[in-house]
C-alpha cells in the first residue's frame, strides 16, 4: 500500500522507480523486482491493466503515475504505524497518511462500482516462456537465470493441452524490450509468462506473472523469497499454479512429471547449469571443439557430486554427438560408445527424461536405424508434446522410410513451434525443398531472415537445386566461410560450364577441405571431366579409414562410399562399382526411400553397371524397382523437385523409353534444371544421343546457361578466388551496394 500512497501523494505526476525505491524501502538491499510485484498486486486490487491502464499507468523506462483524481477527506487521523527498520518514515506525514485513507476508499469504491468486468476470457491454448530477466549486479550469474527459464519451460511444456514455443524462439527475446502483444504475435501465443531472478546469501526471489498476450492483462502473477535449496519446489510452485490459472486438468502420469526429484546436491545442480549454458553458448575458444569440452567439463564436476544426476548424462552425451560427423572410424566409434552408454545410463535414472529420449533417436539416426529413431521420437514427445527436436528426429525417421505426408506435416508443426530459430527453420526449410515445397521453404526463410536472407544456408543449394545459379553465385560470393564459399562457388561455376572459373574455386576448396564436411566437391571432379582423380582421392580416403564391411558407417563414411561407386562407374570399374553400390544398398536402403532421387539414381547406377557386366536380368530388376520407388515417390505428392524429376528422365532413357524419358526431361527443364555438364557426363542417356529431339532441349539448356553465365558477368560476380580476398579482406562481406574490381574470366566451355 505504501507504493500506492507514494503515488496519490503526487496527484497524477510521474513518480520515477528510483525515486519509490528510495522512499520507500530506503537503505534495505531491495532491486526493481519488489517495485515491479507491488505495481502488479495492485492492478490486480483495482482490476487494472497494464494496457489501456484505468488505475496505475506504467510510463516506459522511467516510473509510474495514479491516474484517478486524488482528494484528502475530512476526518480524523488514526495513528500511524511504526516504521520498520531500514524504511524512511513516510508514515509520519500526515498529508501522506491523509491521502492513504483516501485512497483506502477509493480503492473500496473502485473495486464496487468502478470495475468493469469485460468480456470473458478466452481460453488459453498456448504459452511462451521468455528469459526471467537477470537482476544481480554479476553477469557471470546469467546461467543461473537462464538455467531456471529452461527448467520451466520444460516444466510446462509437459502440461496437457498446452502449446509452448521452443527455447531458442522464445529466447530470442533475451534483454529486448518489447510489448508483449508483439512477442505473442511474433510466436503465435495467447499468453506469455516472463519475470525475474535474484541471487543472493543463499536465497532466490523469483517473481513470476502469466500475461495475456491479446490484451495484457495478468492472469497470474507471484512472487517466491525463498531459501537457494528450495529452487526445484519454486519452479514446481510455478508450473503447478499455471495449470491452476488455466484449469488444465492433469492426471497422476502428469501431476509426477512436474514434480520430478531434483538432484541430491544443489552445487551439482550448478554445474549443470552451467554445462547447459555453455552447450548453447557454442562460443570462438580457438579450437573447433573447444566448447564442447567446456561443457563436457561441467557435466563431468556435476556427476562428481552427484552421481545419480540423469540430467548430466544427457548432458555429457549431447557433447559427444557433434563429433559424429567426423570421417574417422576410430573418432566417431569412440564418440558413440560414450554418447550410448551416457544415455543407457540416464534412462536407468530416469525413464521419464524426454530430452533423453530426444538424444537417443539422434545417436539412432546417426547409425541409420531409423525405425529406433522414431520409436524414440515418439516416446520423447510422449512425455513432452512440444519437444521441437523430437519432432524434428520423426519428421527425418518418416521421411526416410518413405512417408513423406506425415513427415511434411511434423516439419510444419515443428516450425510452428521454433518460427525464430535459425538453426530450425533452415534445416527444414532444406528438408522442405527436398520434399518439392520450394515456395513454402523459402518464404519460412524470407519471413525469419527478412532482408538478410542470403545468410541463410540453404539458399545456396536451393538455388542450385532449382536452377538459378547465377543467385547461387551472387549468394555464394558473400559467404564469410571459405570453405563452403569455395566449395559452392566451384559447383555452381562448374554447372554454368565456366571451367576457368569452376576449377579455380575448386583448388581452394580442395586447399582447406576436410571430406565428409561438404558435398559439392566430388560433384565438380565429375563436371570437370576429372572423375580419374576423384577415384583416386577417394581410394586413398578409404584405404587410410579401414572401412571393414562389418563395422557400422559414419555419416561421412556412407558419403564417401557413395562417392566412390559413382565415380568406380564413371571410369568402367564395374567390379568395384557393383561392389560400392551393393554394400550402400544393403547397409542403407531404408534411408534412400526418404530420398527418392538419390534412391532411384543409386539402382540406376548400379542397373547400368550390372547390364556392362552382361547380368541383364539384375539390370532390368533394379531398373523395376527404381520405377516403382517413382511411382511411390509420385503417389504421395512428390512432385516439383528437379532432382527427382531429373532422376526419373535419367530411368526412362536407361529403359530405352524415348517418349517418357523426353517427357519427364520437359518437366525437368520447366522446374528449373540446368544441369547440363553434369548430367550429360553421364552414360545412361547414350540411347537418345542421336534423337533430335533431345538435342534440341539439351542446345536450349545450353543456351540458357550462357544467358545466366553473362548475367553473373555483367553483374560483377565472376571473381577469382585471388580477387576476392583482396577486395573482402577475410573473406569479409563487401558493403551494400559494392561491385568488386574483378579480373572476368572467359568462357571455357
Amino acid at each position: 500500500m505504501a507504493v500506492l500512497v507514494r503515488l496519490a501523494d503526487e496527484r497524477g505526476e510521474v513518480v520515477t522507480k528510483r525515486q519509490l525505491l528510495d522512499d520507500i524501502w530506503g537503505e534495505a538491499v531491495v532491486t526493481e523486482d519488489a517495485l515491479t510485484q507491488a505495481i502488479v498486486e495492485l492492478r490486480k486490487a483495482f482490476g487494472d491493466r497494464a494496457l489501456n491502464a484505468r488505475v496505475i499507468e506504467t510510463i516506459r523506462r522511467v516510473g509510474f503515475r495514479l491516474l484517478p483524481p486524488v482528494r484528502t477527506a475530512g476526518m480524523p487521523l488514526p495513528a500511524p504505524p511504526a516504521t520498520p527498520p531500514g524504511i524512511r518514515p513516510l508514515w509520519r506525514d500526515a498529508r501522506i497518511w491523509i491521502a492513504f485513507v483516501a485512497l483506502g476508499f477509493l480503492a473500496v469504491a473502485f473495486t464496487m462500482f468502478g470495475k468493469d468486468p469485460g468480456p470473458p476470457r478466452r481460453p488459453v491454448n498456448s504459452v511462451a516462456v521468455i528469459p526471467f530477466a537477470n537482476l544481480n549486479d554479476d553477469p557471470e550469474l546469467e546461467y543461473f537465470s537462464d538455467g531456471l527459464s529452461e527448467e520451466l519451460l520444460n516444466r510446462i511444456a509437459n502440461l496437457p493441452d498446452l502449446r509452448v514455443p521452443a527455447r531458442t524462439s522464445a529466447f530470442s527475446f533475451k534483454g529486448r524490450d518489447m510489448d508483449v502483444r508483439e512477442i505473442g504475435r511474433r510466436l503465435g501465443v495467447d499468453s506469455v509468462l516472463e519475470g525475474s531472478v535474484r541471487r543472493f546469501q543463499g536465497r532466490v526471489r523469483v517473481t513470476a506473472q502469466l500475461v495475456d498476450a491479446d490484451d495484457g492483462l495478468h492472469i497470474w502473477s507471484d512472487t517466491y523469497d525463498r531459501p537457494l535449496t528450495d529452487i526445484f519446489s519454486i519452479q514446481e510452485d510455478i508450473a503447478r499454479s499455471i495449470a491452476d490459472a488455466l484449469k488444465l486438468q492433469l492426471n497422476p502420469e502428469q501431476l509426477a512429471r512436474l514434480k520430478k526429484p531434483p538432484p541430491t546436491r544443489l552445487d551439482a545442480y550448478d554445474y549443470y547449469m552451467l554445462g547447459e549454458f555453455h552447450f548453447r553458448q557454442r562460443e570462438n575458444l580457438g579450437t573447433p571443439d573447444a566448447w564442447l569440452e567446456r561443457a563436457r567439463g561441467y557435466y563431468r564436476n556435476a556427476l562428481e557430486l552427484d552421481p545419480d544426476f540423469a540430467a548430466a548424462y544427457v548432458g555429457i552425451a549431447k557433447t559427444c554427438l557433434p563429433l559424429l560427423w567426423s570421417v574417422r572410424a576410430d573418432t566417431f566409434d569412440d564418440s558413440m560408445a560414450r554418447a550410448q552408454q551416457a544415455i543407457d545410463t540416464a534412462l536407468r535414472l530416469d525413464p521419464d527424461s524426454a530430452d533423453a529420449y530426444t538424444v537417443l533417436a539422434w545417436i539412432r539416426n546417426n547409425r541409420f536405424d531409423h525405425g529406433g529413431v522414431a520409436q524414440a521420437a515418439r516416446k520423447a514427445l510422449e512425455i513432452n508434446p512440444n519437444d521441437v527436436e523430437a519432432m524434428f528426429r520423426l519428421a527425418q525417421a518418416e521421411e526416410n522410410q518413405g512417408h513423406f505426408a506425415p513427415a511434411l506435416e511434423l516439419y510444419r508443426r515443428q516450425l510452428e513451434l521454433d518460427p525464430l530459430n535459425p538453426d530450425s527453420v533452415q534445416s527444414t526449410a532444406d528438408r522442405l525443398a527436398a520434399l518439392g515445397q520450394r515456395d513454402e521453404a523459402v518464404s519460412n526463410l524470407q519471413r525469419l531472415f527478412g532482408d538478410n536472407i542470403d545468410d541463410a544456408w540453404p539458399v545456396v543449394p536451393i538455388a542450385i537445386q532449382y536452377g538459378r545459379y547465377d543467385e547461387a553465385v551472387r549468394i555464394a560470393g558473400q559467404r564469410t566461410d571459405e570453405l563452403f564459399r569455395a566449395a559452392q562457388l566451384a559447383r555452381a561455376w562448374a554447372i554454368l560450364g565456366d571451367r576457368e572459373l569452376a576449377e579455380a574455386w575448386f583448388e581452394r576448396a580442395r586447399a582447406s577441405h576436410s571430406f565428409g564436411y561438404t558435398v559439392p566437391i566430388p560433384d565438380v571432379f565429375i563436371r570437370l571431366g576429372r572423375v580419374d582423380e576423384l577415384v583416386a582421392f577417394t581410394r586413398q580416403a578409404m584405404e587410410a579409414q579401414a572401412m571393414p564391411r562389418d563395422r557400422p558407417l559414419s555419416p561421412a563414411q556412407f558419403q564417401l562410399l557413395t562417392v566412390a561407386a559413382v565415380a568406380q562407374t564413371l571410369t568402367g570399374n564395374f567390379g568395384e562399382a557393383i561392389r560400392y553400390w551393393e554394400w550402400r544398398l544393403e547397409y542403407e536402403q531404408v534411408r534412400l526411400l526418404g530420398n527418392p532421387d538419390e534412391y532411384i539414381s543409386a539402382l540406376t547406377f548400379l542397373a547400368y553397371a550390372y547390364h556392362e557386366t552382361g547380368d541383364q536380368e539384375r539390370s532390368r530388376n533394379l531398373l523395376s524397382a527404381a520405377l516403382e520407388v517413382a511411382e511411390s515417390a509420385r503417389e504421395q505428392g512428390i512432385a516439383g523437385y528437379p532432382p527427382l524429376t531429373i532422376a526419373v528422365a535419367r530411368l526412362h532413357a536407361q529403359l530405352g523409353e524415348s517418349d517418357a524419358a523426353l517427357d519427364a526431361l520437359d518437366q525437368a527443364i520447366a522446374e528449373g534444371w540446368r544441369d547440363y555438364y553434369g548430367e550429360t557426363a553421364l552414360p545412361m542417356w547414350q540411347s537418345l544421343q542421336p534423337d533430335a529431339g533431345y538435342q534440341d532441349r539439351l542446345a536450349r539448356v545450353r543456351a540458357d546457361l550462357e544467358s545466366m553465365r553473362e548475367q553473373a558477368r555483367r553483374n560483377g560476380w565472376a571473381v577469382f578466388p585471388e580477387a576476392a580476398v583482396l577486395i573482402w579482406p577475410s573473406l569479409q562481406r563487401p558493403p551494400p551496394g559494392a561491385r568488386p574490381p574483378a579480373r572476368i574470366a572467359a568462357d571455357r566451355i
